[in-house]
């Protein structure tokens, strides 16, 4: 097994997934995209939705570079926070059934796994992205991702360390139950524009609850 080879088979699980959907794509499609028998794939990954999560992450193309963007604007912590939620919602809700997969799918840690093993047979993809913002992408595990940029405010005085543990896990599980609830709709015009503002409307609420006198 080889890395070239893994390249392949994500490669063509990648244009799948774009051509036909996450949940359609079958192994035979893979094979054939790529060029070998179906059997072959179990060598290099454990199934297909092995290879279909790895495939997902580079969903996330778009969204590290523009959060590598957010990172050099001279923004404080919870204001950093709140835009890098704004743009990862706008790229999840325009395809749902990836981004809950990808994220949810077996518990987060999964989500770990997956997103280092993908970096480590394309770093490529992380070249252009700002040292803060890999440490991020590192942390697949949306919990402690959220809370690496809710510490930063505590550090700052801006919230309660008590606070910061409340709102990484309050707005994942928000996050995660709006995924769901659009899951049939995002396909349909003006749906992730509309679940974007939705979802950034409770986030900005639950933020400016959180702030210390003085922010």
């Amino acid at each position: 097994m080889t890395k070239t080879s893994n390249r392949e088979y994500i490669d063509a699980a990648y244009a799948l997934i774009s051509e036909v959907g996450i949940e359609n794509v079958t192994i035979r499609q893979v094979a054939d995209k790529v060029g070998v028998s179906s059997a072959s794939l179990y060598r290099h990954f454990d199934n297909l939705d092995h290879l279909l999560a790895l495939a997902s992450v580079r969903f996330l193309k778009d969204y590290s570079a523009d959060a590598s963007f957010l990172a050099r604007v001279d923004l404080n912590p919870m204001e950093l926070d709140f835009e890098l939620w704004e743009c990862f919602a706008f790229y999840a809700f325009q395809n749902v059934p990836v981004f809950e997969n990808l994220f949810f799918w077996d518990g987060p840690d999964r989500a770990q796994q997956i997103v280092l093993e993908y970096y480590s047979v394309f770093p490529e993809d992380l070249t252009h992205v700002r040292e803060y913002i890999f440490e991020m992408l590192r942390e697949g595990n949306l919990f402690r991702r959220d809370y690496y940029v809710m510490s930063q405010a505590v550090a700052s005085g801006m919230i309660t360390e008590e606070s910061a543990q409340t709102i990484s896990k309050t707005v994942v599980y928000m996050f995660r139950g709006m995924l769901q609830a659009y899951k049939s709709t995002y396909v349909e015009e003006g749906v992730p524009a509309k679940a974007t503002r939705e979802f950034m409307g409770m986030l900005s609420t639950i933020y400016n609850n959180a702030l210390l006198p003085g922010n």
